[in-house]
């Protein structure tokens, strides 16, 4: 059921067994796993059930050293997070992620791939997803011959949701009677009884305040909001027992996205054969390009993935297609539905080519009647000196204002070159197109990363490692120094990887939960 703390009937105070603090993408998943398991839950949502202004304001922040849009474009406080307007890629980390890589001077994960693997199937079942296809299978049933493009260069595809929304997923159990949800309570601080967080506390823009008490707390709030929690003093202004952790907020990373140049095609059917996206049973499979584990530790570079950008004069107006489309397919009004006529003239000229390679093979027809460009997604590599931080002052609802250093190291920039130039290598080689790569990149020039952007992914700031010298909560996602507090999400990743970090999010919350359900 939902519960607004708005409203003037609701109660102040609450008592239950676990409180989740976050109704995105991990929370509600976490939130519904613990209620099967028995648990008297309290899903905690600062949001309501749709975008409102005074909620989005809340992230208004601070940034320092790089540009972030992510910050103001990605972040939504309502019931389901982002996970309402993202695209829903769903990939695994590799193996390699999980490992310590010496070239790098990265240290890994507590674990390895395998503590995860049957999480991520049980995610890809709740989901709406077969958690047992394999790549290969996928090409077999699309009967598409998977291109070899030598070992330094692995072509792999991810999933994408239909249905992409966790709050319209588990609408029946949000709206049953066994999860409770209360939306438009921004959690402000933490009550402690030494070690132990005894309540929550609660503010809405009202300035009602409340309390929720609770046995056990797991944050799945987002990166950005829990490292301001973290970093917040106790309701009674005093630090907390882990706010000397050097590690709480540091290590502050994204994705970065770079566009390395663009693509003109010689073999115009070999490439869109191997390219153009796969339909099966409804849901989208999207070939991408990744160096190999081994080539990484060869050139001794980052994980980093390639994908197309098929430039085209009616990109926008399909882009809003599919806006208008997905929000019916949510039970929503659509947003752009005043624009819906403009947008179809638009795309009649490429509505038949389109439903007819959908059609006749299953795949997507992707006009490029501009450019192909050849877009990088980059792991970015952990550093100390990008950080979240309390900022001065308090926001609307009376939590401190947060700011934001994010720093990149710089050693992304030979990843991105070296794995640029072998796809320019093997597609010239191969005859698929010439590519024509930024020369700043070729050169490897600083002046390359001016070009770069965050690609909405924020993660760290709450690292997982094997003790309080390493991070800053411990291989079951507890805090150290804390009796009964968790993180869950991207906030606790050490690295990442270039993989979408939001499915690995959701196999670490139901990892979790089945710990806390255990114990």
């Amino acid at each position: 059921m939902i519960i607004d703390f708005e409203s003037q009937n609701s109660e102040k105070n609450f008592n239950c067994d676990i409180a989740v603090v976050g109704a995105g993408a991990v929370g509600v998943l976490i939130a519904v796993e613990l209620v099967k398991n028995g648990f008297d839950v309290l899903l905690i949502e600062g949001g309501g059930t749709g975008v409102e202004t005074k909620s989005q304001d809340l992230n208004l922040t601070k940034i320092e050293d790089r540009p972030m849009s992510g910050l103001s474009n990605a972040r939504f406080r309502l019931l389901g997070g982002s996970t309402n307007f993202w695209g829903g890629q769903i990939l695994r980390f590799d193996a390699s992620i999980f490992k310590n890589r010496p070239w790098l001077n990265c240290t890994g994960w507590p674990f390895g791939l395998d503590e995860l693997d049957r999480y991520y199937d049980q995610a890809a079942v709740c989901l709406g997803l077969p958690a047992d296809f394999t790549d290969d299978e996928i090409y077999e049933k699309a009967s598409v011959k998977k291109i070899n493009l030598g070992s330094s260069l692995d072509v792999f595809l991810t999933r994408c949701l239909l249905n992409r929304s966790t709050a319209h997923i588990f609408k029946n159990e949000i709206h049953g009677n066994k999860l409770r949800t209360l939306i438009h309570a921004n959690v402000i601080s933490f009550g402690m009884n030494k070690n132990r967080v005894e309540n929550l506390e609660i503010r809405n823009f009202s300035g009602k305040s409340g309390t929720v008490k609770a046995n056990r707390v797991v944050l799945t709030a987002g990166t950005v909001e829990i490292a301001r929690l973290l970093l917040s003093p106790d309701s009674s202004g005093r630090d907390t027992p882990w706010s000397n952790n050097q590690f709480v907020g540091a290590g502050f990373i994204d994705h970065i996205e770079a566009c390395a140049g663009q693509i003109k095609l010689k073999n115009k059917k070999e490439f869109h054969e191997n390219f153009d996206n796969i339909y099966i049973n409804n849901i989208k499979y999207l070939p991408r390009i990744k160096l190999s584990t081994e080539a990484q530790k060869q050139e001794e570079v980052l994980d980093i993935a390639a994908r197309f950008e098929f430039r085209s004069q009616y990109k926008e107006h399909l882009a809003n297609m599919k806006i208008f489309v997905r929000s019916l397919l949510n039970g929503q009004r659509p947003p752009n539905i005043t624009q819906l006529p403009a947008h179809l003239i638009a795309v009649w000229k490429v509505a038949f080519p389109l439903a007819w390679r959908y059609i006749s093979s299953k795949r997507s027809f992707n006009p490029a009647d501009s450019s192909i460009d050849l877009m990088l997604i980059c792991e970015q590599m952990p550093t100390l000196h990008s950080q979240i931080q309390l900022g001065d002052g308090l926001n609307a609802v009376g939590a401190r204002n947060i700011r934001v250093k994010w720093t990149i190291d710089g050693c992304e920039l030979k990843t991105m070159a070296v794995f640029a130039q072998k796809i320019k290598y093997k597609f010239e080689e191969m005859g698929i197109a010439d590519v024509n790569l930024d020369n700043r990149l070729t050169n490897q020039d600083p002046s390359f990363l001016d070009t770069v952007t965050d690609y909405y992914h924020q993660m760290g700031g709450a690292r997982i490692g094997p003790s309080e010298k390493y991070g800053v909560v411990d291989k079951d996602l507890k805090v150290f120094g804390s009796d009964n507090l968790f993180v869950a999400g991207a906030a606790v990743y050490p690295v990442s990887g270039f993989a979408n970090p939001t499915f690995t999010a959701m196999a670490l919350g139901l990892r979790l939960a089945d710990h806390l359900s255990k114990g």
